[in-house]
């Protein structure tokens, strides 16, 4: 079950009166940078959550990152646990980025970035819509896709109107089927400053399109050497990398090529047989105690 911190410290006393072990799985904490009143409940979440933590049988996080987090928050170790990507559904797709291309009004000879995610401050795709106009001004032929909705989303847009820049960028809140989308763009950019993981990341490579990515620590352990990684919050050097990819084959097929291998650590089955040890150790650890 993956309920917040807040719904679980509900549950967590029926399972000490149930004798039930607890595992808890830490995908995410609630940034307080969100809106009212977004922002008061993601703080409640996250105290809660520290407290828990230390109550569980079993802690699971989902990247290096995230574990020196929790343990700097509750002084417990957790057990890491990547994410796995669905290699059979993101794959590239060459129907689909003809395609969605035509119904984007994007030539063959022109060059899409794509940016997906929930627009909440944290993401920071504001740097990535003011590094656009430094790109255009050296690249006639590229375009970009942002793809998400959230708090940020009536200032992304804004800010677009303000640099005159709409011609130039294509924004969807929502769209049916990523894997086409992922399939039809160039590359992929992320300048988000806080994940846990970043299944985009992940998506993307699967999808074989080389990422660029804020120089953060979780972008570096699941991306490895198959990114480029641009300062955070830096517009400027986030424009010089995109234009250093989009004008560099073989730097692009590099990183393609090395994305793809990369993705093969992130499987499912792999973090599964995973799950199930942890979720064995704690039954047995909880049979021990109650004998």
């Amino acid at each position: 079950m993956f309920v917040s911190a807040t719904i679980f410290s509900i549950i967590y006393p029926l399972t000490r009166v149930w004798k039930i072990p607890t595992v808890l799985f830490v995908h995410y904490f609630l940034s307080s940078e969100m809106r009212l009143p977004m922002k008061m409940y993601a703080i409640v979440d996250n105290l809660l959550l520290k407290t828990i933590a230390k109550r569980a049988d079993a802690l699971i996080v989902p990247s290096r990152d995230t574990k020196n987090t929790i343990m700097n928050m509750c002084n417990k170790s957790p057990i890491v646990i990547h994410h796995g990507v669905d290699t059979q559904y993101f794959k590239f797709n060459d129907v689909a980025r003809n395609r969605v291309r035509k119904e984007l009004s994007v030539r063959d000879n022109e060059y899409l970035a794509l940016f997906v995610g929930i627009l909440h401050k944290h993401k920071d795709v504001i740097t990535l819509i003011n590094a656009i106009p430094r790109v255009i001004r050296k690249n006639k032929n590229i375009k970009f896709l942002i793809v998400g909705r959230g708090d940020e989303y009536e200032k992304m847009t804004s800010r677009i109107a303000e640099l005159n820049i709409e011609k130039r960028v294509i924004v969807k809140k929502f769209v049916e089927n990523i894997n086409d989308y992922y399939s039809a763009c160039d590359m992929f950019v992320m300048p988000s400053l806080v994940e846990e993981f970043g299944l985009v990341y992940v998506e993307a490579l699967a999808a074989g399109l080389p990422v660029i990515a804020a120089n953060i620590k979780i972008a570096h352990e699941v991306l490895g050497d198959s990114a480029i990684f641009f300062e955070p919050r830096n517009s400027e050097d986030l424009a010089d990398k995109i234009m250093e990819l989009s004008s560099n084959r073989h730097l692009y097929d590099q990183l393609k090529e090395k994305g793809l291998e990369r993705v093969k650590h992130f499987t499912w089955e792999r973090a599964a047989e995973k799950y199930y040890k942890v979720y064995m150790n704690a039954l047995r650890e909880k049979k021990r105690r109650w004998q």
